[in-house]
């Protein structure tokens, strides 16, 4: 799991753009291979009648395979967190997400399990390695980024589909 403890004091003080610098292999969830196994958060807070602000971004990169040729890349995210740490139990009430529970006794706060949400939801649902990739051949399955292929397009077509155009 994602640690990311905040001292009472440095908040008290106010963060202004600090550098904490995370281990990807502690986000404990094998579906996703990080490129440099660091996650990078910019983060700034600010006190308020509430409690904190906490505001930053997140960066980090994932290896892909790209849906179209199979290949992998680097694909690197850049996400923003906006957290609200408060002991006032209204706010807590509202079932924010990103609204944190803070008790001012405690020196250290958590918002790992904050960080590591935001990173699984920037996760893309369809991975291409460039906006020009011109995938795989369906018939001899080269990349075609790399090397054209000279297949017979109309000698390899599926003759069990031609009634079917008829009807278009």
């Amino acid at each position: 799991m994602i640690e990311l403890n905040l001292f009472w004091g440095d908040l008290e003080s106010g963060l202004d753009k600090q550098l904490f610098k995370l281990q990807s292999n502690n986000l404990d969830d094998g579906s996703l291979s990080f490129y440099d196994n660091k996650i990078e958060c910019l983060l700034s807070s600010e006190k308020q009648w509430h409690g904190y602000q906490l505001k930053g971004d997140i960066s980090f990169s994932f290896i892909e395979q790209c849906d179209r040729c199979l290949s992998e890349y680097e694909d690197k995210q850049k996400t923003t967190v906006n957290i609200m740490l408060t002991n006032n139990s209204d706010l807590i009430q509202k079932k924010n997400d990103d609204t944190l529970w803070f008790d001012k006794s405690e020196k250290l706060i958590d918002i790992g399990p904050i960080i590591r949400d935001q990173i699984l939801t920037t996760e893309p649902i369809k991975k291409i390695c460039n906006i020009d990739c011109k995938g795989i051949c369906q018939y001899c399955g080269r990349n075609q980024n790399k090397e054209s292929c000279n297949c017979n397009r109309k000698q390899n077509s599926d003759n069990r589909w031609e009634n079917l155009k008829e009807l278009v």
